[in-house]
């Protein structure tokens, strides 16, 4: 591959790096500063008087909040580098997409072991997986509605 493909291909993946360098930002907090986010969503989840909400344990909530950034913050990792791929036109592109996001997961958990007051699980792995899952599940439905309406628009001609 000539210098020039090269940084036309790997333009493609900036973003993707880009978010990767924000979820490291996230895991570097200390435990203090990171639970100190979770009291302000609850704190503004509680302000909005949802019933349901309200009524929520704490404790539950402010699992269920930092396990939903966990899902969504490898969501939009994997939908990046899916992107990336795709416009590099590389093969294979949902299996690498995923591939990288998994490990990247594993890695961030690694990382947390080192941070004072975090964790690194693998439980929160098969969490960040989930955002792999909903992505794979969202391009799948997307390709399927795609290919309806080549076909209809097919069918009418």
């Amino acid at each position: 591959m000539n210098k020039n493909m090269f940084i036309k291909k790997i333009k493609y993946f900036i973003p993707s790096i880009i978010w990767m360098l924000i979820i490291f930002s996230f895991s570097c907090q200390i435990g203090r500063e990171s639970d100190k986010n979770n009291h302000f969503i609850v704190n503004v989840l509680n302000s909005l008087k949802i019933e349901v909400v309200r009524h929520m344990d704490y404790n539950f909530l402010n699992f269920l909040i930092r396990k939903t950034a966990h899902v969504t913050e490898y969501f939009i990792l994997f939908m990046l580098l899916y992107y990336a791929f795709k416009k590099s036109k590389f093969k294979k592109e949902k299996l690498k997409s995923a591939v990288i996001t998994i490990l990247y997961a594993c890695t961030d958990e690694f990382h947390q072991l080192f941070v004072p007051g975090r964790e690194g699980k693998i439980r929160d792995v098969f969490v960040d997986s989930i955002g792999v899952i909903i992505g794979l599940i969202i391009i799948y439905i997307y390709k399927s509605l795609k290919e309806k309406k080549v076909h209809k628009s097919n069918i009418t001609r």
